[in-house]
């Protein structure tokens, strides 16, 4: 029964890289190839797993553990240094845009009301 499990898991993680590869190969921007490399990580580290519950050997762990954290510093380090191939889709700041939306008169009225500890209106 449980080497039933392990070959469906098996085939659904090997389905799961062919269509993450095949976005990594076609995605349209940059950030589509990120999610991809980011997720396929994601299988690896669920394929080491498999084959760790498969063998039993618990020395595998730790490739876990380097894998998940390389697959984290790679994608933060990929999101933190990407950026938009035109700059005019790039995000502008103006001192306009950068103040405080405007607050509906209800929502300001209700953070002004005063509450007590035990969660009742004041009296």
């Amino acid at each position: 029964m449980m080497l039933i499990i392990f070959r469906i898991c098996g085939i659904l993680l090997f389905i799961s890289a062919f269509l993450v590869i095949l976005r990594i190969l076609k995605g349209p921007s940059s950030l589509d190839r990120m999610v991809g490399v980011d997720f396929m990580t994601s299988i690896l580290v669920g394929a080491f797993s498999l084959l760790a519950a498969i063998t039993r050997r618990a020395d595998l762990v730790p490739v876990l553990v380097v894998l998940s954290v390389v697959g984290f510093v790679g994608s933060t380090a990929m999101a933190r240094f990407i950026t938009p191939l035109d700059r005019e889709s790039r995000r502008k700041i103006s001192p306009a845009s950068a103040e405080e939306p405007p607050v509906p008169e209800a929502a300001r009225a209700a953070a002004h009301s005063p509450i007590d500890d035990a969660g009742g209106k004041n009296r």
